[in-house]
């Protein structure tokens, strides 16, 4: 996967094409292009679900957040300026409905209204927000 923080591009994991199919195939190498001086870096972050494709990858106030099918109800998170990892607890908005699993998933941020304690909108404040939809399950429902 790949985002912009700030000046630099991310890159994350992915896959070798080269090197043939399944998870021993995946990388888990972090790198950043600098977009001032097209500068290569190979970043000393430590992917702790291993290496990985399939993702998606998002930033969210400075912070890169990815979702992967290796872990369904959280959400691997980078920090760029000190280069450690951490995990985000997912929150389904629907109890009933289990978070996508694996396969095809879409994570994307948003703006949407500030709203005080009693759910009104404060009038020209928002917040970035992370969604995920989509999915399938282990069975392919």
């Amino acid at each position: 996967g790949m985002v912009l923080v700030g000046r630099k591009v991310w890159l994350v994991g992915g896959w070798d094409p080269c090197s043939g199919h399944g998870e021993k195939h995946c990388l888990s190498d972090v790198w950043t292009l600098d977009i001032d001086t097209w500068e290569w870096n190979l970043e000393p972050v430590a992917l702790p679900w291993g290496p990985m494709s399939r993702f998606q990858m998002v930033e969210i106030r400075g912070k890169i957040y990815i979702h992967s099918y290796k872990n369904r109800y959280k959400l691997l998170g980078i920090d760029p300026e000190t280069k450690e990892t951490f995990v985000q607890e997912t929150r389904n908005l629907n109890a009933r409905l289990e978070p996508p699993v694996r396969w095809s998933h879409s994570m994307t941020k948003a703006l949407v209204p500030v709203r005080d304690e009693a759910g009104n909108k404060i009038p020209g404040q928002f917040e970035e927000r992370l969604f995920v939809f989509g999915g399938t399950g282990v069975k392919g429902k």
